[in-house]
């Protein structure tokens, strides 16, 4: 078990220097882009040539019924395994297994 923990504890330090070594030339040289960065930035960026705190992506309501229709569904769910007397939302994929 010893050997196994050396081993993990080496490659993480090893795996850690070499990000180190490696992100002056990729972040700032070669202004690399990091693609799974990119949606939450445009969620919060700005319309240019306004000063809004409220982001038009918070501002759009299919975000919002998006946001609302999973949270009610989930919640109701969540709180029939607590309370079996409020309803219960079947989901299709219960059925599967």
């Amino acid at each position: 078990m010893t050997y196994w923990f050396a081993l993990i504890l080496g490659l993480g330090l090893m795996l850690i220097s070499l990000s180190a070594i490696l992100h002056r030339q990729w972040s700032v040289h070669e202004r690399l882009a990091y693609p799974m960065a990119q949606l939450p930035q445009s969620m919060i960026e700005g319309m240019p040539g306004t000063d809004s705190p409220v982001k038009p992506f918070l501002k759009n309501r299919l975000v919002w019924l998006g946001f609302a229709l999973p949270m009610f569904f989930f919640s109701l769910t969540g709180l029939h395994e607590f309370y079996p007397a409020m309803p219960e939302f079947k989901f299709f994929w219960t059925t599967l297994w």
